[in-house]
């Protein structure tokens, strides 16, 4: 049973389904227990060189959920006021991208991929970065 893009990057598991990337950016979300995948519609993440990513279902909205968040520009001395952040947000249910800028402003997601609890996408944050 090969995923539908080589080499895969994991984004999220939730019910069965797995959200993966490759190289290219092009994201699927893919139910391996019946072989079949879904290529999600082009978007502008992954435009920074440090990209947070995650997979989750919204119970309220019937709605499985794909987000990558970009950190753009450059931190100085540790700072981060100088980094512009950009959040895109994938929703099954209108096929569709919803694109945020400076939601987070001042905050650096630590893990690359955040973990789906209780409906709800967390990663671990700081407001600056150390050595």
């Amino acid at each position: 049973m090969d995923p539908p893009c080589s080499p895969p990057f994991f984004v999220g598991s939730v019910n069965g389904l797995i959200c993966l990337f490759n190289r290219r950016r092009d994201t699927y979300i893919w139910n391996p227990t019946i072989k079949k995948s879904k290529k999600l519609l082009n978007s502008s993440w992954g435009t920074s060189r440090y990209t947070n990513y995650g997979f989750g279902y919204d119970d309220s909205r019937n709605d499985y959920k794909a987000l990558f968040i970009d950190h753009c520009g450059n931190s100085c001395n540790g700072e981060l006021s100088n980094l512009r952040v950009v959040v895109n947000i994938y929703s099954s249910r209108t096929n569709s991208w919803t694109t945020l800028h400076d939601q987070l402003q001042g905050i650096f997601l630590l893990n690359y991929s955040g973990k789906f609890i209780n409906g709800k996408i967390y990663w671990a944050a700081s407001t600056g970065i150390h050595d």
